[in-house]
């Protein structure tokens, strides 16, 4: 057995104890929640150790190389292994659900970046097992964290706009330039969302796009991550956009590539890790925005009120507030329900042009349910 195939073996064992020790820590809390006597300081202590080590394990696993007796398929088990200790974590009174999806995009980031997977597979009958087992795990990681989302969205209602999971979600890779700072770390054992946007933890991209009849910049911003330029007549760059900060994992994609048995041509495929996991969040936050608006319109409304203000200069200063605007559609669907999981499918999916009356096994491209490929800019 190699020293990778080894540590992987232990990183296996390791959190599928780790799941029985958060499993009977949950119990524990849970009890002492419907006793009023849990404890907050030590409670979240114990919570943040197990985050703490959680995300250490999923960083050990960026610090091994690979070994070419390694396949993919001890690989994507000892990925697979993370699960069920994030499940775990669920369990925790409160917040259980938003420790378990933060961790889901950790484990989503170091996923991205590991190095010993093989990604090049040759164009033959041979490769379609093997590309397939790489796509049913990116489709169970993006279960997961959709999972963890619907929960939330369900015991937070109509008002959660998730804006921690555009977020940077950095695990150690010094080859990418991506060692976690102490900052970093705080984020990390953060045990809701007040305290991880008081650390900083809640960040994402911002665009920059030049106001109309600004004057034109030539060169990029030294501290911008993406940008774009455009020739003017003048055959003179200007700056068309600029991108600051990155929103994390939710918008990446995993790479692979299939090559060409005959000319050895390398042809890139690309695959949206946490596609239903983001556009869910985009969707929850086209029905939070005008609740949102309509909350922050009566708590001014409320403010003036009691305020000495003039009555004109109440209706003023209420002008200014954006007029709640319900998506005739989507604000009349069960989110969670709409992106419930899909039916477990055990045998081979055929094209059919028409339905089999009887037929047990649901055809995934019929469900109505199946989520789209819209999204935000």
């Amino acid at each position: 057995m190699s020293s990778l195939q080894a540590h992987l073996a232990k990183i296996i064992a390791r959190n599928h104890s780790l799941a029985k020790d958060i499993d009977k820590f949950a119990q524990t809390q849970q009890r002492a929640e419907r006793t009023k006597e849990r404890e907050n300081e030590k409670s979240n202590a114990e919570t943040a150790a197990f985050l703490d080590t959680i995300y250490t394990t999923i960083c050990s696993m960026r610090e091994r190389r690979g070994h070419p007796r390694t396949t993919n398929q001890a690989l994507l088990a000892a990925w697979t292994s993370f699960f069920d200790p994030i499940r775990s974590l669920t369990g925790i009174p409160d917040n259980g659900n938003f420790l378990a999806a933060r961790m889901t995009l950790y484990l989503t980031a170091a996923f991205l970046r590991e190095g010993a997977l093989q990604r090049k597979f040759p164009e033959t009958a041979s490769s379609v097992p093997q590309v397939a087992k790489l796509h049913s795990f990116l489709v169970a990681i993006d279960e997961q964290l959709l999972s963890y989302l619907r929960n939330i969205w369900k015991s937070n209602g109509p008002r959660e706009e998730f804006l921690w999971v555009f977020s940077p979600y950095p695990v150690n890779d010094a080859s990418q330039g991506m060692v976690t700072t102490d900052a970093h770390r705080s984020q990390v054992l953060a045990t809701d969302p007040a305290v991880l946007a008081a650390c900083g933890g809640i960040s994402g991209r911002r665009i920059w796009m030049p106001e109309p009849g600004s004057t034109p910049l030539s060169d990029k911003d030294p501290s911008a991550t993406l940008w774009s330029y455009k020739e003017n007549s003048e055959g003179q760059r200007e700056m068309l956009w600029q991108q600051y900060g990155d929103d994390g994992p939710i918008r990446e994609d995993f790479f692979y590539s299939i090559v060409n048995v005959d000319t050895g041509n390398e042809e890139l495929r690309t695959r949206q890790v946490l596609r239903r996991s983001k556009q869910f969040v985009l969707d929850a936050r086209q029905v939070a925005q005008p609740y949102l608006a309509r909350d922050r319109y009566q708590l001014a409304s409320h403010i003036l009120d009691a305020s000495p203000l003039a009555m004109e200069t109440e209706v003023q200063i209420l002008s200014y507030f954006d007029e709640p605007a319900f998506d005739p559609y989507l604000s009349h669907l069960d989110l969670a329900e709409v992106y419930s999981p899909f039916p477990a499918i055990d045998k081979t999916c055929v094209e059919c042009t028409e339905g089999q009356p009887g037929h047990l096994e649901p055809c995934i491209a019929s469900l109505s349910h199946f989520s789209s490929n819209i999204e935000d800019p």
